[in-house]
């Protein structure tokens, strides 16, 4: 008899399209938000944990190690808040994650912030979380569009909407704003830790890559 033949198994195939593996605090806004963005040339995975600070980070780098996560074109990002988190607590989840190669879209007080940006060219002084909603509000004149509608604070069609259209007198996107408003004012606080920069947002960085994709 011959010898057995053997069928050769392929290597599994991984998509030459980038991973965004985005580890969210909320389960709600944030994902939505993320999920919103319709883009073929990258993927985009937000993951809603329900974790804060800390509690986040170690979850994150714990989870990323059961995904495909291919370092040389996926990208790992964790996205949280200060809240009322203590500063110590805040500024080591930040310190965390960046050594373990994270990058961290953090927001002091709240993920709101950065979504105020794309209407209000704010200048990073104190604002309470409690606000965000209507002061963004404020500029949506389409009631179904305004966020957290009934309590639900979720990023829904009409509201991405508003976010992704282009402010009305500079004809200039509302995305584009947002990215240029949040550099500004973390320049402005750059020798500041992260937990006494408020009102400050990096979220704008992770926007930054993505927005590179929609070129």
């Amino acid at each position: 008899m011959g010898k057995p033949k053997f069928t050769k198994r392929r290597r599994p195939f991984k998509s030459q399209i980038p991973v965004f593996y985005i580890f969210c605090e909320g389960k709600n806004t944030e994902p939505d938000y993320f999920n919103s963005f319709r883009i073929s040339t990258v993927k985009i995975k937000p993951l809603g944990l329900g974790l804060n600070t800390l509690g986040l980070v170690e979850k994150a780098i714990r989870r990323i190690k059961t995904e495909r996560f291919d370092g040389a074109s996926d990208q790992k990002w964790c996205v949280f808040d200060k809240d009322d988190f203590s500063s110590d607590l805040f500024d080591k989840a930040i310190d965390k994650a960046e050594k373990n190669g994270f990058g961290v879209a953090w927001s002091n007080q709240s993920f709101e912030y950065w979504l105020l940006l794309h209407f209000e060219d704010h200048q990073g002084g104190s604002i309470h979380r409690d606000d965000y909603q209507s002061r963004i509000n404020r500029f949506i004149k389409d009631e179904k569009a305004q966020y957290n509608i009934d309590g639900k604070k979720q990023v829904s069609e009409a509201f991405f909407r508003e976010l992704s259209a282009s402010e009305p007198v500079s004809g200039v996107p509302r995305l584009h704003l947002a990215i240029s408003r949040a550099a500004r004012i973390q320049k402005d606080k750059i020798l500041s830790l992260p937990s006494r920069s408020e009102s400050c947002t990096t979220v704008y960085q992770l926007m930054e890559i993505l927005n590179e994709y929609v070129q």
